[in-house]
């Protein structure tokens, strides 16, 4: 799981892991998969979409 994890560059989630053991024939469930990245401390990289500032509830103009 470790090695999986560093050659995509710590970009692949618990979801993304589990389909690689199961392409290299090791069965495991997602919830095993996210018990042994807890505890490896293993964490995906996570990116936010933009969202632009006129996009959000406060800067939105009431046109009645």
């Amino acid at each position: 799981m470790l090695k999986i994890h560093k050659d995509i560059k710590n970009r692949y989630g618990v979801t993304k892991i589990n389909k690689d053991l199961k392409a290299k024939r090791i069965t495991i469930s997602i919830k095993e998969t996210q018990r042994l990245m807890n505890k490896l401390g293993i964490k995906s990289i996570t990116i936010k979409k933009y969202r632009s500032p006129s996009s959000k509830k406060e800067n939105r103009r009431a046109y009645y």
